[in-house]
């Protein structure tokens, strides 16, 4: 009877948990942008999937960031991120998965940067990436406006 119990208290646990899937969203404030850089890790702050509490970042790495003009004169952006897998204490008691998938976007500014708040000149389509555990994925993105000087990559779950 204890572990029936047990077992009903926990998966009650779980469902009232799983029940809070939506948040408001609301524009972020001016203050917050200038603390981003130009590639964002964006997830919802009570999203636990598989990340757990852990944030993106801490599985993904930078390996090189490059903004510059192609033979034609337009701005490229070109991103090599690797897929670490796990490098928390905790991650030795679950299992992490060997691919995931990613949505990217890339927005191009007139300023150098996103914290000037400049508005967007050229946004490119929202793109699913699947990454490989210990492999480097290469990104790229191309901007028709000549003027663009400053870009954001949001890569987001």
């Amino acid at each position: 009877m204890k572990k029936l119990a047990c077992i009903c208290i926990a998966a009650s646990a779980l469902a009232i948990s799983g029940c809070y899937s939506v948040k408001a969203v609301d524009r972020a404030a001016g203050s917050d942008l200038v603390s981003e850089g130009s590639v964002v890790f964006a997830r919802a702050g009570q999203y636990t999937l598989w990340f757990g509490s852990h944030s993106p970042r801490e599985y993904f790495e930078i390996v090189y960031e490059r903004f510059s003009h192609n033979t034609a004169g337009l701005p490229v952006v070109e991103v090599g991120i690797r897929y670490r897998g796990g490098v928390s204490w905790t991650d030795w008691f679950r299992e992490i998965p060997q691919t995931v998938t990613l949505g990217a976007q890339c927005n191009f500014y007139d300023t150098p940067s996103a914290q000037a708040g400049g508005p967007v000149v050229y946004s490119t389509n929202r793109e699913r990436i699947v990454f490989q555990r210990g492999r480097i994925y290469e990104y790229k993105a191309v901007c028709p406006v000549r003027s663009a000087v400053g870009y954001q990559l949001v890569l987001g779950e």
